[in-house]
């Protein structure tokens, strides 16, 4: 059984989307354990402080990742669901036990969280809270995982 680490800068902020990220690591749990691990934002009001909390951050992230690493960020490339699913399955196939997605906080991720990565990949220009974000790659996983195991939940 694969593992799937979430690795997220921040803290849980919205109780109410919880639920829905807890859902989608149930559905999951046919096929992997999934693992959420937070990761203390660094405060910063100015471009210096920025830095500093980025490069935190990163020691603390760099420390929790393994196996094949995905990164979310706007930069990275976009995929569709099936070409997600060919990733993860590849990844899988060529030995990887465990893959950590890596989801940065309001500063962004430092340069070498993204240079780390085996994967990077975006959802979107859009912006959105990194709880919301957690919600969406479960059920983009999730819909990995049925794509690969050819259920009819991916239309």
């Amino acid at each position: 059984m694969v593992k799937i680490k979430i690795i997220a800068v921040g803290q849980e902020k919205d109780k109410n989307i919880k639920p829905i990220t807890s859902e989608y690591y149930k559905r999951l749990s046919r096929w992997a354990e999934v693992q959420e691990i937070f990761v203390s934002e660094g405060k910063a009001r100015n471009e210096g402080e920025i830095k500093v909390a980025k490069a935190t951050e990163k020691d603390a992230i760099l420390s929790k990742v393994e196996g094949f690493v995905v990164v979310l960020d706007r930069r990275g490339k976009m995929l569709s669901s099936e070409e997600f699913a060919d990733k993860l399955s590849l990844a899988m196939t060529s030995g990887n036990s465990v893959i950590s997605f890596v989801i940065g906080g309001s500063n962004g991720l430092d340069d070498e969280v993204i240079k780390s990565a085996s994967l990077v990949i975006s959802f979107g220009n859009m912006t959105l809270p990194h709880e919301l974000m957690r919600a969406v790659l479960g059920e983009q996983i999730y819909r990995a995982f049925t794509i690969m195991n050819k259920i009819a939940y991916h239309k």
